[in-house]
């Protein structure tokens, strides 16, 4: 993919407005992917080549550096480092399940599906070793920070639960006034899992 490919899909899909300095800036730091870079042939310029995940990657990096909570972008390497090296090396061990480590790996996932991705954003780690259920699915979410004011927002929310099971969603759609609930499975056809 070439840097405005990624940053085309980026503002169509999460209405996140990055320029190609930013996009360097996250390469440069390990918050996504290398690019391939190379020549067109004599007199004809340079090309740069993002793998296809970029925009992914670079939606996971910009939700954790801008999101509830948020981390400084070396963190954010890091936790990229490690799922990396445990999806390239499995028989080393399992990728530290840190909340923050997790979170990469949900944003990467929320990314692949049809929900809304911009607006608000945050995780609540509550419910990691815990089921859900039918009650916790009809259950308005009692997380929402009351400086939030449901009536007059105009953006939506989205609130991540992950579970051993899969990844709860409950999304807010601000036209509609109403909450809705979004169950991912922990594998996709993306070949992203959030836990071993």
């Amino acid at each position: 993919m070439s840097p405005d490919e990624v940053i085309l899909e980026l503002k169509q899909r999460a209405n996140i407005s990055i320029t190609r300095r930013t996009l360097l800036r996250y390469e440069d730091a390990k918050l996504i992917p290398e690019a391939i870079r190379g020549g067109k042939g004599r007199g004809r310029g340079r090309v740069t080549d993002y793998p296809i995940e970029t925009p992914r990657e670079t939606f996971a990096s910009y939700a954790l550096i801008h999101g509830e909570p948020s981390y400084k972008p070396e963190f954010v390497a890091k936790m990229r480092k490690s799922v990396k090296e445990s999806i390239e090396f499995p028989n080393k061990g399992k990728a530290d399940a840190s909340p923050g480590i997790i979170s990469w790996l949900m944003f990467q996932l929320l990314y692949t599906t049809e929900l809304y991705l911009s607006g608000k954003l945050w995780t609540n780690y509550d419910y990691v070793f815990r089921s859900f259920d039918e009650k916790f699915k009809d259950t308005l979410p009692d997380d929402v920070p009351e400086s939030i004011d449901l009536d007059t927002i105009k953006q939506y929310i989205t609130i991540v639960y992950p579970s051993e099971e899969y990844v709860a969603v409950k999304q807010w759609i601000y036209q509609e006034k109403k909450w809705t609930y979004h169950s991912i499975p922990r594998n996709n056809n993306q070949g992203i899992m959030i836990f071993r």
